[in-house]
């Protein structure tokens, strides 16, 4: 386990290092969230309904290629954004960072903490567990990421966009029966309930508070987009119910305690 002393050679390193641009933008949520930047001036952001062109537009910015196909852009060029935004000059090589992309030229960027994504998993509940998702990206994925806790939020991300374009752009009614942006919000929940219990020093610190609003932005954001793309009368309600199965008692009350949801 790392010690306190490494974790602030780690984050005193990243603070140095990070250097994040200190550009005033202006607000696209009601309340910018203090751990949030931007990517680009204030005269050069801009805003776009179809979060496909918003990811393209700041992905010329950075000087990305665009290689995706027009059937599927919005996950994978999101973890291309992602990628970048976890490279210098934002993250770095010393200590390994998780850039994250949230549209409208917003972004943050986090050191991983020293925790893994098979600790992770031990507190995701056992309904989850046999599910496709959890066997490939929680279970599959260990050989590569294992050491990269926070890859969950950059799948969160990027799942997140993409109910975002079919809530805006295709509305697709077949999409009712997908958990997959579901499975993404408890995944993080888990995640967060793993740092405070592994690394409490990160996640008391003035660091993990920022991370801490981070993940109630993220899963917030993403639970708002389940039910901005389930076409029913009721889609709240409907969400309520698909995610109800999957929760168990400690993340509940992780959620409710730490994250403040009701």
């Amino acid at each position: 386990m790392q010690t306190r002393r490494q974790f602030l050679m780690q984050t005193g390193i990243a603070t140095l290092a990070l250097g994040l641009p200190s550009i005033a933008c202006g607000k696209p949520y009601n309340e910018r969230p203090n751990w949030m930047r931007c990517l680009v001036a204030e005269g050069e952001r801009r805003t776009f309904q179809n979060p496909v062109e918003d990811i393209h537009y700041y992905m010329r910015v950075l000087g990305l290629p665009i290689q995706r196909t027009i059937e599927t852009p919005v996950h994978g060029d999101t973890h291309d954004l992602n990628n970048r935004l976890s490279q210098h000059p934002y993250g770095n090589g010393w200590t390994f960072h998780r850039g994250l992309y949230f549209l409208n030229g917003d972004y943050t960027v986090f050191p991983e903490p020293r925790i893994t994504i098979e600790q992770v998993n031990e507190n995701v509940p056992n309904t989850l567990k046999l599910t496709e998702f959890n066997g490939y990206y929680l279970t599959k994925l260990v050989s590569v990421r294992n050491n990269e806790p926070l890859y969950i939020l950059d799948e969160l991300r990027a799942f997140t966009h993409g109910a975002i374009y079919n809530s805006r752009v295709t509305r697709d009614n077949n999409r009712n029966g997908s958990t997959s942006l579901l499975e993404f919000v408890i995944y993080a929940l888990a995640l967060g309930k793993t740092i405070k219990e592994k690394v409490p020093y990160y996640w008391d610190s003035p660091l993990g508070k920022d991370l801490q609003d981070c993940l109630r932005f993220s899963v917030n954001q993403g639970f708002a987009a389940e039910v901005s793309q389930t076409f029913v009368k009721d889609p709240r309600q409907f969400v309520i119910n698909r995610m109800a199965p999957f929760m168990d008692n400690n993340l509940t009350d992780f959620a409710k305690n730490s994250l403040g949801w009701s």
